[in-house]
């Protein structure tokens, strides 16, 4: 029972950090995959920025727009504004309340 529990034990170390050999192979293979994923994105930078400059402004307009929309309460003013309309105080001044609350 003893030497089945030996067996199922995990080394403390991986493999490739006890040898110097292997360690030497993982560190190459690191500095060439990561050189390489660096040298694909620095050759589309300009891609990547003529993107940024075009998408921006949407970005922009559409955010100003949204906050614009909350600012104001754009969905609950048909509600006041049907409120208005019927002349029923109570329910203006609630709604109000509940808009400047927000």
């Amino acid at each position: 029972m003893i030497e089945a529990k030996d067996k199922a034990r995990r080394p403390v170390l991986p493999d490739w950090l006890t040898s110097a050999k292997q360690r030497a192979a993982v560190a190459k293979w690191a500095a060439g995959h990561y050189g390489q994923t660096t040298a694909y994105h620095l050759v589309r930078t300009p891609v990547y920025s003529a993107k940024l400059l075009a998408y921006a402004p949407r970005g922009a307009f559409r955010w100003v727009g949204a906050s614009g929309r909350w600012v104001s309460d754009a969905e609950g003013l048909p509600v006041r504004l049907a409120a208005v309309r019927t002349e029923d105080a109570g329910e203006y001044l609630k709604l109000s309340r509940q808009r400047d609350a927000r």
